[in-house]
């Protein structure tokens, strides 16, 4: 199956399952979330929005039902999932944990990255958590102590 398969794949494979057992919906998404890439969220239905993306993970599922050498896909079905919103900015912090809310509407938690650029001294900057919403973050100084400062900051996420 997979000589059959491989000569005919026009993209990247970056992962591959030969199964000589039936799998469904659910067996499919466990195996995917114990190998899934970091950043990927589970499976979820496509929401309209704003697609200006250039990566995607793909799933093709494909079902033999007969002992066969020579595989013809005949029908399949394509689900995406993309991160596909993306949002960055500025925000001051105070010496405090400090909530920065987005503008857009993530679906779920986004990938936030942070950086810290007007700070009195040398710090780094900490994600305390990450919604839907928003994030929280500190700004902790080498001596363990909170700091005030201005961020730049990105999501990406759904």
């Amino acid at each position: 199956m997979v000589n059959d398969y491989l000569p005919c794949a026009t993209g990247v494979i970056s992962d591959l399952a030969i199964l000589k057992t039936g799998t469904n919906d659910e067996i499919f998404a466990d195996n995917l979330a114990k190998s899934s890439a970091w950043g990927f969220a589970p499976w979820q239905s496509f929401v309209q929005g704003d697609y200006s993306f250039r990566e995607m993970l793909l799933r093709l599922k494909i079902n033999k039902t007969a002992e066969i050498h020579n595989i013809h896909v005949l029908e399949h079905v394509l689900t995406c999932d993309m991160a596909d919103l993306v949002e960055s900015g500025e925000a001051d912090v105070a010496a405090i944990d400090t909530e920065v809310c987005f503008k857009k509407i993530f679906h779920g938690s986004p990938q936030v990255h942070v950086t810290a650029f007007v700070t009195p001294e040398f710090c780094v900057p900490q994600v305390r958590e990450v919604s839907r919403k928003g994030f929280i973050v500190r700004l902790v100084k080498q001596d363990g102590e909170l700091t005030g400062g201005r961020i730049s900051f990105s999501a990406r996420g759904y």
